[in-house]
């Protein structure tokens, strides 16, 4: 079983590799093009692997309770945000390691974004996805950022502290240079605020001249939106 990771709008930084073979996890997605709900509303993500022909009763939500629909959807016709693992994929049959945004959990139940571009969701029993995870339980190594700009701000302020006041320490200003490509260790979050490490590498140490002070950066811009996106470690 694959588990995978998130990131946000404007510039697209994903990882890059130099074989069309490897396993890697990136955006499928033109941020762009994704319905302005899912950077405002998503709170987490969850991961979901399988048979692109397998099926999944869908539910809805009244008041407290959560009902069935009727309907069904298959695992093909779920468009993630990212995925993870061989692209192409090694199988037509089976898919790679889907990340898709959360919005809601209740009970048993995630409400999820089934298409991100037109902005579709569903309620889907936890049962059937490898990870579901909240951006406020995010932590390194089981989970990485990657940032990009929505198209407002110019640039992502790294702050010593997690207040808007305290000094800061340096500004991402993509696609200016390649350490605002690096795939981050995320070291905690608290209210709404993140603290962003160095470039992660699983196997241990980082690239030459890619350590930076840690610091802490807004998790959204000043529309409510989404500034970044997970992504697993292993592709970086």
């Amino acid at each position: 079983m694959v588990l995978a990771r998130l990131c946000g709008i404007g510039c697209v930084l994903v990882a890059t590799v130099s074989s069309a073979d490897a396993s890697f996890e990136w955006l499928t997605q033109d941020p762009r093009v994704v319905h302005p709900m899912v950077w405002e509303q998503t709170v987490g993500f969850a991961v979901i692997q399988g048979s692109n022909d397998a099926t999944f009763p869908t539910f809805e939500r009244v008041g407290e309770l959560i009902r069935p629909t009727g309907k069904t959807i298959a695992l093909r016709q779920v468009l993630p945000l990212s995925d993870n693992g061989y692209h192409p994929p090694e199988s037509s049959a089976y898919s790679n390691a889907l990340r898709i945004g959360v919005l809601r959990q209740h009970n048993d139940f995630v409400q999820v974004v089934i298409d991100p571009v037109r902005g579709r969701m569903t309620w889907l029993e936890k049962k059937h996805f490898a990870a579901v995870t909240l951006f406020s339980a995010m932590k390194t190594p089981e989970c990485c950022v990657q940032l990009l700009h929505l198209g407002g701000a110019e640039r992502i302020e790294v702050h010593a502290q997690p207040r808007d006041d305290s000094k800061i320490l340096r500004a991402f200003n993509p696609p200016k240079d390649d350490w605002d490509r690096a795939t981050l260790e995320i070291l905690e979050v608290r209210g709404g605020w993140m603290k962003i490490g160095n470039h992660f590498n699983p196997l241990g140490g980082e690239p030459e001249g890619f350590r930076r002070e840690p610091g802490w950066i807004r998790m959204r811009d000043d529309k409510g939106r989404l500034v970044f996106w997970v992504v697993n470690p292993d592709s970086c």
